[in-house]
């Protein structure tokens, strides 16, 4: 019961760091892998250059709590062909430095 407490404490502040807005548009979900890796699933919004909404692209990333700096992977489940505008860093930078603020 103390490990189900912990993992929902840990659940709850990261979900507190996570991006909301600016494409950051779906709920994010949490999960643990049996390495013991946390992942988050969600998606991002892509808009073309003059603001029209094209679809989602949805992403995990997957990370050791201890260790997001050597851990942090972001990649792409689904729609990855609608990254012509280069969004796979600007998700992956936004998300490594909330969770690592």
């Amino acid at each position: 019961m103390k490990t189900e407490n912990l993992l929902d404490t840990i659940e709850n502040d990261i979900l507190e760091l996570l991006p909301s807005g600016s494409g950051f548009d779906y709920q994010f979900e949490i999960s643990w892998l049996k390495n013991g890796k946390c992942q988050i699933d969600s998606n991002h919004t892509v808009y073309n250059d003059v603001g029209y909404r094209l679809g989602y692209i949805s992403f995990k990333a997957t990370f050791f709590i201890q260790n997001i700096e050597n851990s942090f992977k972001l990649v792409y489940t689904e729609n990855r062909h609608l990254d012509g505008y280069g969004l796979k860093d600007y998700i992956e930078e936004t998300i490594y430095n909330n969770l690592t603020r």
